[in-house]
Parts: C-alpha cells; sequence; structure tokens
C-alpha cells in the first residue's frame, strides 16, 4: 500500500497537489501582496512545478532592466572580490531585501519561500523553463524593456 502511495505522490508536482490547499490558497495570498508591492506578476518556477517534495518554493517577480536598476542598482557586473567594495552596496542591497521577503513569505505561507526580484534580461535566460502564475491581481502585466 505504501509503495501504491508513493508512486501516486510522485505523478503530482507540488503544485497541482497543493493548488487548492490551505497552503496552496497562502501562498497565492501572500503572492497578491507581492503583485502589488512590485506592480508586476508573481511566478511559481522551479522544483514545486516538478517535483512531488520540493527543497523550497520558488517565486519570482519579474521587472523591466530600469525598474531593478533604480531600485538596487545595476546588476550586469555584480561578483565578489576580495580587493573592491564596487557595487558591493547595490549586491548588499538586493540580497536584504529579499531575505526580509523571504522571511515574510515563510511566514506568511509556513512555506520554505525562496522569492526573488529579477530583472527582464535575466529572467529571459530561463523563458523555456516552466512557470505558473501565482497571483489574481487585475490590471497587473508583465514587463517590458524601455
Amino acid at each position: 500500500m505504501a509503495t501504491a502511495l508513493e508512486g501516486r505522490l510522485q505523478l503530482q508536482s507540488w503544485a497541482e497537489r497543493e493548488w487548492n490547499s490551505y497552503r496552496g490558497r497562502m501562498l497565492r495570498g501572500w503572492s497578491n501582496l507581492m503583485a502589488s508591492r512590485f506592480g508586476r506578476p508573481v511566478w511559481l518556477v522551479g522544483g514545486a512545478l516538478e517535483h512531488a517534495a520540493p527543497r523550497d518554493i520558488d517565486v519570482r517577480v519579474v521587472v523591466s532592466a530600469s525598474e531593478f536598476e533604480s531600485r538596487f542598482g545595476s546588476w550586469k557586473d555584480w561578483g565578489y572580490s576580495l580587493i573592491s567594495l564596487d557595487r558591493q552596496d547595490e549586491q548588499r542591497r538586493w540580497h536584504l531585501e529579499m531575505a526580509k521577503l523571504n522571511r515574510q513569505g515563510a511566514g506568511a505561507t509556513q512555506l520554505p519561500v525562496d522569492f526573488q526580484v529579477d530583472p527582464l534580461p535575466e529572467a529571459m535566460k530561463y523563458e523555456s523553463k516552466r512557470r505558473r502564475r501565482l497571483d489574481d491581481v487585475n490590471g497587473i502585466v508583465p514587463p517590458w524593456e524601455d
């Protein structure tokens, strides 16, 4: 019996199994807050769409490059250097904001949320991957490049 149930669980991804559950509704409610905050759609990506028991719940908001730069600075040459502090304040600002929102998301949903805001050029690297819109806020449209 246990192996039969285990096989059935493997057929459904976390998102398919939990979409209408309490946890799924809590995740969508928190996603509506993020959509209102950033003015962009909120997407479920990654393992939750592929696996029955994902390590974390990957949630993304994609903004245009200019929106990203106005909030967090240029992402184009992010990287850590032991000899230069250039651009580390911008990186630190993004990391701190994401850490706060991850903690808020995990507290609101009781799920291991991995939330990130990404600039459109970076997000386009993953355009062939599966994604599912989480929010249902009217009037919010995907970003376009300016």
